[in-house]
């Protein structure tokens, strides 16, 4: 039985029964690179044939480059690696898949509340909602920035209700969503009939906020298993190439997102509607 192991920041595990292989995990609590090289590099200590690598590096340490010389690796999340297999979610897509929602839902423009600037999703899904809204020949409002957390949903949601012309909001996780709910509802704010709301991940509670989010669901436990999958062919010297898949957010229309109010134009281009609560960024 060869031994398979997992180094994650916080990602489901991906099945392994019936695949003679044991299962390892290392779990990560920060995205240094000292951090994630530690980990890889234990993982190899520890005898591993293969190794599924999901955090969020934007470029590959020179530790587990030279690693992934010797030892395969699968990189999800995002993460970039050299000398292993990069198995992604379109993350241009999932922002795109947001905007052109409430785009085509009459919204003049589309905000945007991303998670930290050090996290290569972050930075794919601002790229896709700025692309898309280019294309579409729409204003690019100011970026806010959030931290993943429902606390610095809640900071940005309190900045957004004071935002006249905002009346769309792509929100970079759910759990971010749910603190910019719970500040709008605080400042008066309706959900979706002032302003409409759309997230990323449709975790297990999205179903049920009030009102239930809109969100771009990621099929998590497919990734996983395509990886586990991906690194198996590799550790087989298959001379077959390995098998198609395919990786494609989807969204889920609720009740979070609907028609723009209808608003009077103030005069204000979006840098100047933002109120000077807090530094942006």
């Amino acid at each position: 039985m060869g031994r398979f192991q997992w180094a994650s920041s916080s990602r489901d595990l991906p099945e392994s029964a019936a695949l003679d292989h044991s299962v390892i995990t290392s779990s990560i609590s920060a995205m240094d690179d000292a951090t994630i090289d530690a980990a890889v590099q234990g993982l190899v200590d520890r005898g591993a044939d293969g190794i599924i690598l999901a955090v969020p590096m934007i470029n590959s340490s020179p530790v587990v480059a030279k690693i992934g010389t010797t030892t395969p690796i699968v990189t999800l999340d995002g993460s970039r690696a050299e000398s292993s297999e990069l198995l992604v979610i379109d993350q241009a897509l999932v922002a795109e898949l947001a905007t052109a929602h409430l785009l085509d839902l009459g919204h003049e423009t589309v905000w945007h509340l991303s998670g930290p600037q050090d996290w290569i999703e972050a930075l794919d899904r601002s790229e896709g909602w700025r692309h898309t809204l280019e294309r579409a020949g729409r204003s690019v409002p100011p970026e806010l920035h959030g931290d993943w957390t429902p606390q610095s949903g809640y900071k940005n949601g309190l900045l957004a209700g004071r935002i006249p012309e905002l009346t769309a909001l792509f929100v970079s996780s759910d759990e971010m969503a749910f603190g910019v709910i719970r500040a709008l509802h605080e400042s008066g704010k309706r959900i979706p009939e002032d302003i409409s709301i759309v997230s990323v991940d449709n975790i297990a509670l999205a179903e049920f906020s009030s009102p239930s989010l809109t969100t771009v669901a990621q099929p998590f436990k497919m990734t996983g298993k395509l990886a586990v999958h991906r690194l198996l062919h590799t550790l087989q010297d298959s001379k077959e190439p390995a098998p198609p898949f395919s990786l494609a957010p989807e969204l889920l229309i609720r009740s979070s997102t609907g028609k723009p109010p209808a608003r009077q134009d103030n005069g204000l281009k979006p840098t100047e509607a933002i109120p000077k609560l807090w530094p942006m960024g």
